[in-house]
This record gives structure tokens, sequence and C-alpha cells, in this order.
């Protein structure tokens, strides 16, 4: 397909999204400040791409969202980078339909992610964004305190250096730089095994998202404290990228070395509870039967739900009346991930 102009596809298979427009379009939006540059001067710098599944063939069309994404898918690179990301997607896919990616964002620099992620945080609904945005497109004397409120949120995520999923797959300049060696010409065994470890554990994170997508208000409080929800999906997709080998498998179908010593750990707390609950089920984790179980039981539905869906399993494996799953549930919305909550829950269903 030759593409000159992401706007000149049409929009029926293109997934372009309403933010994008806003910033290309909106004059404070373009000079929002994001470290020495303005959001509207990284805009055109940065490798946005929907994704739009191929009909009636394998993979998946990129599509081009920014200046700098349609002069890259034009070149050699460009189409390294499209094999590149349908390879990675490939192992994903692997899951069956649940799986779904709508776009991808890969950053060069810190500056490129904070953009990405700020418009993908807005695209999403953050609560603590979304409010302040509305109101500042309602009324300009607004748009100073959504600034503000930008700058908290750009600071954040300046520290940040893994990537992070919304509605889009949003990858840091350190997780992105292995895939732009590979797309510039860069064999895949000469990528540093540590570099692309690190790389293929975060990818593999943010595409278990990709399987159940969650709603701001299911993910987190106003407080940004994660729900029962929102802790269940972050501890299960790092649970089922370790127990099924996502991370793995994306680096071999890539082509890269694999370091297990340099395997970020992220989320243990987490991992350990959501382990224990899915043990309360009779599910063990430690085998591949047990991780897909485990999947079914995590990914089997929206995620918001993910809480419903595990109480139910608990109450089936040990046949719990209608009273006790109603108090199991209430127990649950207290753990807050922490294991040691989840034993007393252990202890209290052993004495029920």
């Amino acid at each position: 397909m030759q593409l000159t102009d992401a706007r000149a596809i049409a929009p029926s298979t293109t997934p372009t999204r309403p933010i994008q427009g806003m910033f290309e379009q909106i004059p404070w939006l373009r000079s929002l400040q994001i470290g020495n540059r303005t959001a509207g001067e990284l805009l055109d710098e940065q490798l946005q791409f929907g994704l739009v599944r191929r009909p009636g063939a394998a993979g998946y069309a990129m599509i081009p969202q920014t200046a700098a994404a349609v002069r890259y898918l034009h070149t050699a690179n460009g189409t390294r980078l499209n094999g590149i990301v349908d390879a990675m997607l490939g192992v994903a896919s692997l899951r069956g339909a649940r799986f779904e990616a709508r776009g991808i964002s890969l950053a060069s620099d810190r500056e490129g992610y904070a953009l990405n992620s700020l418009m993908d945080g807005l695209d999403w609904g953050d609560s603590t964004l979304v409010g302040p945005f509305r109101e500042a497109l309602a009324d300009p004397a607004k748009v100073p305190a959504f600034i503000e409120t930008a700058q908290y949120a750009i600071k954040y995520l300046m520290a940040r250096t893994s990537a992070n999923f919304e509605t889009w797959m949003n990858l840091s300049e350190r997780t992105s730089a292995p895939l732009l060696a590979m797309a510039e010409g860069t064999a895949p065994e000469s990528i540093d095994p540590a570099a692309a470890t690190f790389s293929s554990t975060v990818i593999a994170h943010e595409l278990e998202h990709s399987i159940t997508p969650i709603d701001p208000a299911s993910y987190s409080d106003a407080s940004g404290k994660l729900t029962t929800a929102g802790w269940i999906e972050e501890g299960g997709a790092e649970l089922l990228n370790e127990r099924l080998a996502a991370d793995q498998g994306i680096a071999r179908a890539l082509g890269m070395r694999w370091d297990p010593a340099s395997r970020p750990k992220s989320y243990t707390g987490l991992i350990t509870s959501v382990s224990r609950l899915l043990a309360l089920a009779g599910v063990d984790v430690t085998t591949t039967t047990g991780a897909r179980a485990a999947s079914d039981i995590l990914q089997g539905g929206a995620a918001r739900r993910s809480p419903d869906r595990i109480v139910g399993a608990i109450a089936k494996h040990r046949d719990l009346d209608d009273g006790t799953r109603t108090e199991l549930r209430r127990r649950l919305d207290a753990v807050g991930g922490d294991p040691a909550k989840v034993d007393e829950i252990q202890r209290w269903l052993d004495t029920t």
C-alpha cells in the first residue's frame, strides 16, 4: 500500500485517535513544554503507528500517524520494523482471539516517551488528566490549570524507563532501542543480551494488558491507588508473562539472545498474591497446564471483572455457599495486593 499521509487513509481502515488531531491542531497543546522542546516539535519526530489486522493474511499493517512515521515506513528500515512488530505481536496472537493490538509508539528519547504516554493517557481517560483537559477544551480560561496538571504528569512520565499500555503500547527509549537497532540493520544476535532481555520482558508484560484492557475507573481510584481489579491485572500480567515465557518467546521470535540473569523483576508482591489466590482455586501456576488455567481465569473476560472470576473459581473449587462467597468477595477487596492478607483469607476458608 502506498502511504503518503496518514490522514489520507480511509477512516474505516485506520485507528487514528481523536487525540492525534488535537495535538496537531490546538496551539496550546502543541506549545506544551516537555523537557527542552514543545509537544508539537516532539510529535513530528515520533514513530507512532496504528495497527490493523491484514484481511485474509497473517500479521498487522502499520498505519503511520505522524510525519516521522510516514517517512520511516517508506524506507528499508520501516519494512524491517513492520516485520519485527509482526513477529513480536505474533507471540501474543498465539493466545487466541482475546488478543488485539491497536497501536504502538517507539520513542528515541525520554521526552518522546513522555509525550506518547501523555497522549495515550488522555485518549484512555486517565482520571487525573481528563477532567482538566475537557474543561480546557471548553473554556480557554481553564487552559493554564490543565497545563499545570499536565506538567505534573510529564514529570512522572519522564521518570519511567520501561513502557505502559493504556489504549496503545508506548515503549520508552530503552525498550525501543533493540527494536530500532534491528530495524536499522543491526543483526539480532549482536544486540546486547541484557538490553534484549529487558526489552522483551517489558513488551511481553504490556502485551498481556492488551488481552484484557482496563478502563481508568476500574484500574485505580481518584488518589491513584490500584483497585482490586488493578492490582490483579498488574500482578496477573507479570505472572503469566513469567509462567508462559512470553518474554523468552519474543526474544526468540526476533532472533535476540536471552539472558535470564538480566530479566527485570517487577510486581513481585502482586505476583505472589495472585498466585496464592489461584492456588485457593486449585490452580498450580508452576505447571504449564496451571498457567493456562490461570490465563482463563484472569483473562477470560473484562479486566474489571477479574476479582469476580477469581472468587467464582475459588467458590467452585471449594464448594462455597452463597453467603461465604459474598464474604470472600468482601475480603478480597481488603487485600490490596498484600500476600499476607491472602494468607489470612486461606486461614479463614480452611476454618469455615
